[in-house]
């Protein structure tokens, strides 16, 4: 996968938007901002031929769809994401708040990689060239300061049910949160995601399976260890930054 990187200020810093207000106030729920399930279980939006895709960019309506549990319905106005966990100074981010940080933006080439759980033994075919924009992770992580024993980060996403036989009432995934490309992203080809693309705001790590871009984003904590769960599927990311992957 390949990635190109903008950043549209490059003299602002997260600092720059922190107020009182961001401070995470634990007392409230973080999943209070989600409506329901809907639809539940799993579904999957087949692309046309790859030698149909005929723009640089692909368009939404012709971009491959993946949900594995059901989507989530959230209520914009009262998303925030949490960043507690092994850090120094826990942080509660609106989405109004997020919109008014510096904004990075990524072009990355995604391919399905198959069924998380099955060895990829037959080319899908799946493909697309998005570009993505947001906020930095990592420079949200370093504003929220991770203590030096905290050695991953782990996500969590809004959506829940049953995959493969197996009930969650959450979803769950480590990330290597400290390579800049990695984006809290709000916006898709220039628009905000849809519910079925994991909107208000999802993970975007390019380069890495599918799964580990969290979709209906919501709480984000540092850890000492590895997740071990189901929905983690034995891909592993850690705090420390890998190689970046550019292209000029």
């Amino acid at each position: 996968m390949s990635t190109t990187h903008d950043l549209e200020d490059t003299n602002a810093s997260p600092c720059d938007f922190v107020s009182q207000e961001m401070q995470c106030n634990l007392g409230d729920s973080v999943r209070d901002a989600l409506f329901a399930v809907d639809p539940q279980g799993t579904f999957i939006r087949h692309p046309p031929k790859p030698f149909q895709l005929d723009t640089d960019v692909t368009p939404d309506s012709q971009l491959f769809q993946t949900i594995h549990m059901g989507a989530a319905v959230v209520d914009t106005r009262r998303w925030k994401l949490v960043m507690d966990g092994m850090v120094e100074q826990p942080l509660t981010v609106s989405l109004a708040q997020l919109l008014h940080m510096p904004k990075e933006t990524i072009t990355a080439f995604h391919e399905c990689y198959g069924s998380p759980i099955a060895p990829p033994t037959t080319a899908l075919w799946r493909i697309g060239n998005v570009v993505w924009a947001g906020v930095s992770l990592r420079k949200l992580l370093e504003l929220a300061g991770p203590v030096a024993a905290a050695k991953y980060v782990w996500s969590e996403g809004f959506d829940s049910g049953i995959f493969a036989g197996v009930t969650a009432d959450r979803y769950q995934k480590d990330l290597k949160a400290m390579s800049r490309e990695v984006l809290l992203a709000y916006e898709i080809n220039g628009a905000r995601p849809s519910k079925e693309r994991g909107g208000p705001v999802r993970l975007i790590v390019p380069g890495w399976r599918g799964t580990n871009s969290t979709k209906w984003l919501c709480h984000s904590h540092s850890r000492t260890a590895a997740l071990r769960a189901r929905s983690q599927q034995n891909s592993t990311m850690k705090l420390t930054p890998p190689i970046l992957r550019t292209h000029d």
